[in-house]
């Protein structure tokens, strides 16, 4: 009997000891740092986009004190440039979401609504899997007759609910005695943020949607936050004396920048295979994390570089173009036939002269032969990588060209003789055989009804006088 008493005893030990461990595991699971895209909260009936857009803001603030990275809808706009943002951002089907993750590098998206039905002020929260579009937890929260306002108060119990509870930071004390103010005394208190444009909260109040403001506050001591997106949250305790103040705070970028320079201009290069950056680029901001720049083009070599991107902190690349190449022969001759020498420029760049082989860019555009005493010989180019082309150039001495212009003459095609020869074949048989057609068809109606139209007569071959 005591035997089965311990073994009994020891069972519910162990399941104890179980429950506690796999609490554990989910709690730190669901306090794991992760990487979270936070998509536009939508307002719904009765509610105005700027006000979920500033909810949208602080709820990024609120995840970042938790340690997640965090991406919000100017970070998205910049990653996949603003037209794909707004068509991403707009769209709630799960191939979007599918997408949008994979473009982002990010774990999981948090979307949301609000919505105000009759009194009632109705908030909810997703938490989506980025790999799949797959709900991972929802919250929903519902306060009858509350106001507007109200709506920052349900940040904290929303991410509490998806995210797990966290001990919140509390303020610093200050250092003396601290003693109400008497009388209720307030003065008027500047806020100001480099940049500016920042949400001020005073006491957990919504005090400032934009800074700088001004308001009234109460003398004593208060715990202020400042809060704009893609920028360092700031928070500390604050003593306001009896005399107005300002209070001035610089908020620390939660983004670095690119800067782009290549030797040559107006050639795209792109990121991550979304935006194309058209160098020189001077600080173009992006959130931290890895990159990728690749050139993909018909003129230029494929090229792929990774690039990392750091907090505050500026990332430069000097991007070297790799023209792809290709042969050219050009043999110029004089009127009579006779081979002569002559300079060759190339998109007004020297190539030497005539009597060899160079070495040209694919996309070169015009070539330009010229020798003392002829016309210039200028024609537009066609070249093929890797390929050699022959040019037979026929150049005019001066006094026998006149006023005739070699200029604005059909581009140079340098494919293989025998196809050219193939096709110019194909092309006469084709004129042939659809004039020689008719032509055929209108003999025989000649023949047949001429005849019939002449005077009996004279359908006899005889004259009639």
């Amino acid at each position: 009997m005591r035997v089965t008493e311990r073994r009994s005893v020891l069972s519910l030990h162990l399941l104890l000891l179980a429950s506690l461990w796999a609490r554990g595991v989910a709690a730190a699971e669901a306090t794991k740092p992760r990487k979270i895209a936070v998509l536009n909260v939508m307002p719904r009936v009765g509610i105005e986009a700027g006000q979920v857009e500033l909810f949208a803001v602080l709820i990024q603030s609120e995840l970042r004190g938790r340690r997640h990275e965090v991406i919000g809808k100017a970070d998205i706009e910049t990653l996949l440039g603003l037209e794909k943002a707004k068509d991403v951002l707009g769209c709630d089907k799960s191939t979007c979401i599918v997408e949008l993750g994979g473009s982002l590098g990010v774990d999981e998206i948090l979307t949301g609504d609000v919505a105000r039905i009759g009194t009632a002020l109705v908030v909810s929260l997703r938490r989506l899997d980025a790999r799949n579009a797959k709900v991972i937890k929802d919250s929903v929260r519902r306060v009858d007759g509350a106001p507007d306002k109200e709506l920052l108060e349900f940040i904290g119990p929303l991410v509490d609910d998806l995210y797990g509870l966290v001990e919140r930071p509390r303020p610093a004390a200050s250092s003396g005695t601290w003693q109400a103010p008497a009388g209720g005394t307030e003065v008027i208190v500047s806020f100001e943020s480099q940049p500016p444009g920042a949400v001020v909260i005073v006491d957990e109040q919504l005090r400032c949607q934009r800074t700088p403001c001004s308001v009234k506050v109460a003398v004593g001591q208060h715990v202020v936050s400042m809060h704009l997106e893609r920028y360092e949250d700031r928070r500390n305790s604050v003593t306001i004396g009896a005399v107005d103040q300002t209070v001035t705070w610089r908020l620390g970028e939660q983004f670095g920048w690119l800067t782009l320079t290549a030797n040559t201009t107006g050639e795209p290069v792109m990121l991550n295979n979304a935006t194309a950056l058209r160098p020189p680029v001077k600080k173009h901001e992006l959130a931290p994390g890895n990159y990728e720049l690749a050139v993909r083009s018909k003129c230029f070599q494929d090229q792929v570089q990774q690039v990392v991107i750091r907090k505050g902190n500026e990332t430069q690349v000097d991007w070297q173009f790799r023209p792809r190449l290709g042969g050219l022969r050009v043999v110029a001759s004089d009127e009579t036939g006779n081979d002569v020498r002559a300079s060759v420029r190339i998109d007004g760049k020297d190539y030497g002269d005539t009597l060899s082989a160079i070495t040209v860019p694919v996309c070169a555009r015009a070539i330009e032969v010229t020798k003392d005493g002829y016309v210039p010989w200028i024609r537009s180019l066609s070249l093929e990588e890797q390929k050699v082309a022959n040019l037979q150039v026929r150049l005019e001495r001066l006094s026998e060209a006149n006023t005739r212009s070699s200029r604005n003459l059909p581009a140079v095609d340098f494919r293989d003789e025998d196809e050219k020869r193939q096709r110019r074949n194909a092309t006469v048989s084709k004129v042939l055989w659809g004039v020689g057609i008719p032509l055929g068809i209108l003999a025989v109606t000649l023949a047949v009804v001429l005849p019939l139209t002449l005077p009996p007569a004279n359908r006899l071959g005889v004259a009639q006088f």
